[in-house]
Order: structure tokens, then sequence, then C-alpha cells
């Protein structure tokens, strides 16, 4: 009788193919998820510009030009002075009304941007963004 050679063990691969099938229905599907959060939507329109106005109230742009300077609603502002102008629009408006958007020039250094974020941070806002454009 001849004696055969013991076999190597061989790993059971069942439950990986399993998770293999997992993984490429969950792409399938936040792809399709992804390609339906693009689609084009018809904003409405505003009859009236006051129906506007409360809602730029809600609103500081904080324009940081490519030489530094500090701009905000046409008028320049010292570094120290942003803090008391988001205090003061958050007094009128609150706390949890008030959107800060930063809009920096890419040529400024992040530095600048973050002492403004700072002075932002300091006068008390809870709502900071920065303004971007999408890359096409």
């Amino acid at each position: 009788m001849k004696r055969s050679l013991p076999q190597a063990p061989r790993p059971n691969i069942t439950s990986l193919i399993d998770i293999v099938l997992l993984l490429v229905i969950f792409f399938m599907v936040a792809s399709h998820f992804a390609r339906t959060s693009r689609e084009d939507v018809d904003l409405p329109q505003v009859d009236e510009p006051s129906d506007l106005q409360h809602r730029e109230e809600d609103l500081a742009i904080v324009n940081v030009l490519s030489n530094g300077q500090i701009r905000i609603s046409g008028a320049g502002f010292a570094l120290n002075e942003v803090k008391d102008f988001v205090a003061a629009r958050l007094s009128r408006v609150g706390v949890r009304r008030l959107k800060v958007y930063i809009r920096a020039d890419r040529d400024v250094p992040f530095g600048r941007v973050k002492q403004i974020m700072r002075e932002v941070s300091a006068a008390g806002a809870r709502s900071v963004a920065f303004a971007v454009l999408e890359k096409p």
C-alpha cells in the first residue's frame, strides 16, 4: 500500500468571498448615490429684494485680499478690528444665526487666515466657513 503525503493546509476563503461580494455591492450603491446628489436644481427666485435683507444680516463675509488687507462690506479693517465687528454683528443677530465666511485670495499665506480665524473665534462666532471655488 502506498502512503500519501500529507497535504499542506489550505485557508478557507469562503468568508473572504462573501466580504468581497458585500464590498462590491456597497461601492455600487455608493456610486449611485454620488451620481444622484449632483443633479442640477432649479432654485426659486425672490420677487422682492426686501425678502433677502434678513438673510444678508445673518452673514458676515470677511474678504482677505492678496496683499493681506481685510475688507468687510467694502470697508477696510485692521486685524484687531475684526473681532469688534463680528462681536457687534453677533449682538444684533445672535450667535445661532450668524454665519461668518472667510474669502481669502489663494496667494494669502495661511498664517494670515489663521490670525483672522482666531479673531472671529474670540468674538464668539460659532459658524465659520471658507468660501472656495469648485475645480471644473
